[in-house]
């Protein structure tokens, strides 16, 4: 894939709309990362490989030193580690920190999800599902969000896939919402280590192709660092999706530095 050019805010929108008035056979999917959970208090992949980077440097360092001298590829044991890319090594650290009590790992990631709350923008989507042709939510997250939001704020309930069984009833021709979890839900072991991570299974991958071909994705707070979706999406051949768009974050209306360190 290839980044043909920035839009402002106002562009994608009227974008969006001309789409979604005249082009009603091409609706729009979300692709949805950590990101787009951030403003519910959900910690992104980043901060949470930083906590788990603050555990093993606790237990692991007997010198005392700092963690930001510590925190080496020969101490860590991951190839080619670099601090200042801590969210492209999320696996590993994951890994590193519960290899022994993988347990304790999806227990530790239902924790920091207890009891968070959908964020505005999660009302919007909500609205969009509910109501409109734009019925298709994928997201690598493993929280609630996206279905809680429906239940407050409509009075349909979504077809949510969370396992790779049920990878076959993610569908293209809907009559509800659907939310598929292609990284797995909470309480159904999600996937967070390398080899989970690094490929997406054939029912997946022909469900999502299906889907991508069908609908114009618009991509929420995901880096792509994961080796399953983000491969998934560059392998298929560029004119079978249609008007992609993917969202960041510039603040200070520089969208090219911005993106070159995205």
């Amino acid at each position: 894939m290839h980044t043909d050019r920035f839009i402002t805010v106002q562009g994608f929108l009227e974008q969006f709309r001309q789409q979604h008035l005249h082009r009603q056979e091409k609706p729009f999917c979300f692709v949805l990362g950590a990101g787009a959970s951030r403003m519910s208090k959900i910690p992104t992949g980043g901060e949470l490989a930083m906590d788990w980077l603050r555990d093993l440097h606790r237990d692991l360092d007997f010198t005392g030193q700092s963690m930001e001298t510590w925190a080496t590829e020969e101490n860590l044991g991951i190839p080619k580690f670099d601090p200042k890319q801590i969210a492209t090594f999320y696996s590993e650290i994951y890994e590193r920190r519960f290899h022994d009590s993988p347990e304790s790992g999806y227990a530790y990631l239902e924790d920091v999800m207890r009891d968070k709350e959908p964020s505005y923008g999660y009302s919007v989507l909500a609205y969009l599902l509910s109501e409109t042709q734009h019925k298709i939510v994928i997201t690598t997250n493993f929280d609630n969000l996206v279905a809680d939001a429906l239940s407050i704020h409509s009075k349909v309930f979504p077809l949510v896939v969370g396992h790779d069984s049920l990878a076959h009833y993610a569908r293209v021709e809907l009559r509800r919402p659907l939310i598929a979890k292609v990284h797995g839900g909470l309480g159904f072991a999600p996937k967070s280590t390398r080899g989970e991570l690094g490929c997406l299974t054939d029912g997946w991958c022909k469900a999502l192709q299906r889907i991508f071909e069908r609908c114009s994705p618009i991509v929420i707070g995901y880096d792509g660092n994961d080796g399953s979706l983000m491969t998934l999406l560059d392998n298929m051949p560029e004119a079978s999706i249609d008007n992609l768009r993917w969202c960041f974050y510039s603040p200070g209306g520089k969208p090219e530095e911005d993106h070159s360190r995205v």
